[in-house]
């Protein structure tokens, strides 16, 4: 189970290494002692050599990991937030225990807005309109040994013919969407945790741009 930080579909890790990563979207753990990340609690067992690096700091009570000893990404990621009639249309990556929000990685030579409107076109193959920037969230997670670390900007999106009583078809095999009662964000885990609480704020007229993270403040 991924934590709250953008979970993570593993195979879009497959794609362009420097560019396509996450299907967005954090595990980070230590023998049998937990360490909360991104606002989740995992209990994943290291590796051996792994858990060797991290026994110092353990010891001292610090969990501060080592990230330069793995290998570590950056994410820049466009989501948008598609409201219709009180639901919010939301991604599903088959056979993983989240929700996250329509959208993508940010390719080069390409605006945020442009990645976004591209994205929604190839997982959905619709047409959208990228509205207002309401805000960022910054999250990080490890996967089998990489440590992933994203920004997430997002966007509300307008969609063509949306309609919350009939679910989009997906044009990717890996990924379902299907609209949710805004109400249900947290029934159906929608990642990164802090992502809540911006859409929260929006629908509340609370005024924005927002940021929220994962990370710990020093």
């Amino acid at each position: 189970m991924a934590p709250d930080g953008a979970l993570v579909c593993p195979r879009h890790f497959e794609e362009v290494e420097s560019v396509r990563q996450p299907c967005e979207p954090n595990r980070f753990a230590a023998g049998t002692r937990s360490l909360k990340v991104l606002g989740f609690v995992s209990t994943r067992t290291l590796s051996k050599n792994v858990l060797t690096l991290l026994k110092p700091t353990i010891l001292e009570g610090d969990f501060k990991m080592i990230k330069e000893e793995q290998p570590h990404k950056y994410h820049v990621l466009a989501r948008g937030v598609i409201l219709t009639d009180n639901h919010l249309l939301v991604a599903h990556c088959i056979g993983m225990d989240n929700t996250f929000l329509p959208g993508g990685h940010v390719e080069f030579h390409e605006s945020i807005r442009t990645s976004l409107y591209r994205e929604i076109n190839e997982e959905l193959g619709l047409i959208s309109e990228v509205g207002p920037y309401i805000g960022a969230v910054e999250a990080e997670h490890e996967d089998e040994g990489t440590y992933h670390q994203e920004i997430n900007h997002i966007f509300i999106t307008k969609l063509e013919n949306a309609d919350y009583r009939k679910n989009p078809e997906s044009k990717e095999s890996h990924l379902e969407f299907y609209w949710i009662p805004i109400n249900e964000m947290d029934r159906h885990n929608l990642l990164p945790q802090p992502m809540r609480k911006i859409i929260e704020n929006y629908i509340n007229d609370v005024e924005g741009p927002f940021f929220e993270s994962t990370f710990e403040e020093v």
